[in-house]
């Protein structure tokens, strides 16, 4: 299975982000943008996993649903406000919509971190950089790439509304040839006392 852990917005704010950059995908039609049910905030990639064990001690996903569990002890929902579009400038571009950085969300990354670390995952190398991934484009020309940059550079804040996370999800991805597909396979509740 191949794994991460996620916020996975409810239909209603998808809805709300998909729209707020709708211009967009109308003006790049070559940009691979993000399929509505797939836009979410990834706190960590895990990557493959595969069960080692039938009881409990021995399953790998089990102590891993564990370890999820114990990074949230004592925090209380939180509030994400959403920034502009911007870029990552790779062999292809990877558009995304930014996540203005609050001290919640990195207490909360840090302890996953630490949690997973638990179980041989290593700890991210570089600062956690909060963001929605929105599209992707590959095989642009230059001056597609720099149309698109130069437009996202003139965006503004979309003015959507802060969303208040009461939960985070353990995530699979599966690899299609129409992209990929993600299914929540555990939710975790952020306690409000």
């Amino acid at each position: 299975m191949r794994l991460f852990i996620a916020i996975d917005f409810p239909e209603k704010i998808k809805s709300d982000i998909k729209n707020s950059f709708l211009s967009f995908t109308q003006q790049f039609p070559q940009i691979s943008w993000t399929k509505i049910d797939n836009l979410h905030l990834t706190l960590k990639f895990l990557g493959n996993i595969e069960n080692t064990g039938n009881n409990r001690k021995d399953n790998l996903f089990a102590k891993l649903q564990d370890r999820i569990a114990s990074s949230i002890k004592g925090l209380k929902p939180f509030r994400l406000e959403f920034g502009k579009l911007g870029l990552f400038e790779r062999n292809y571009l990877v558009i995304w919509l930014g996540v203005i950085s609050c001290a919640e969300l990195f207490l909360l990354v840090e302890r996953i971190e630490q949690e997973t670390k638990k179980l041989g995952w290593d700890k991210e190398r570089s600062l956690y950089s909060p963001h929605i991934t929105v599209g992707r484009g590959k095989h642009l020309s230059k001056t597609v790439r720099l149309s698109i940059k130069q437009a996202i550079k003139n965006t503004l804040p979309f003015g959507l509304s802060p969303y208040l996370v009461l939960e985070i999800s353990l995530m699979q991805s599966r690899l299609t040839p129409s992209g990929p597909i993600y299914t929540s396979l555990a939710k975790f509740a952020l306690r409000k006392d």
